[in-house]
């Protein structure tokens, strides 16, 4: 079960990593290729602890800003900060992602994160909500119980979303039978659907 408390305190169990290449520009460039061993490696960090854990809701970036339009897409992208969202940031006040971290809490005016490659380390950094460009949400396994269905949508569609296979569209469908009809391609929207 991929839970919130899971996702951060797997992050917080590799703070004080240092330098490059490690454990997640190994992993990353395993997976896509050498010239990410030496690559900045926020977002490697972030995808790895996601995937070390089973979070399949967020994908798997190294580049911020086609991250950020991942969450875009899959609407799960906004503004305000919580516990386990993907944070982004923007030094220089351009709309694009320069860094990206994982909140561990929100306290006063700060959001308090789990950030790879500051100074080529794992730390926990106290951040100004003015560099923030805003937040990737992740659908942890406690909060993922149930979906409405939104237009344009169908059950392999929320399949690919909640599990990255779009064949559980079949246990989707059985799970909402009595709700959807004899017919899983007539789902509507408003429809809440209950997730196995």
């Amino acid at each position: 079960m991929t839970t919130r408390s899971k996702f951060l305190a797997t992050g917080k169990r590799f703070v004080g990593t240092k330098g490059r290449p490690n454990l997640f520009t190994r992993w990353y460039a395993k997976l896509s290729g050498s010239a990410y061993l030496s690559a900045a490696w926020c977002a490697m960090f972030v995808s790895y602890i996601a995937s070390t854990v089973g979070l399949k809701s967020v994908g798997r970036f190294a580049y911020c800003p086609s991250w950020v339009n991942y969450f875009k897409r899959e609407k799960r992208w906004g503004h305000t900060p919580k516990p386990g969202a993907i944070v982004f940031f923007d030094w220089n006040r351009d709309d694009q992602a320069d860094h990206v971290g994982i909140v561990e809490y929100v306290k006063g005016p700060y959001v308090y994160t789990i950030e790879g490659n500051k100074g080529d380390a794992v730390r926990r950094v106290a951040r100004s909500p003015r560099d923030i460009l805003g937040y990737g949400y992740p659908v942890f396994d406690e909060e993922s119980r149930t979906y409405t269905v939104k237009a344009g949508d169908s059950l392999s569609k929320v399949a690919v979303r909640f599990y990255a296979d779009a064949s559980k569209w079949k246990d989707i469908y059985q799970a909402n039978r009595g709700l959807i009809g004899d017919d899983p391609a007539l789902i509507k929207a408003g429809q809440k659907l209950k997730l196995p």
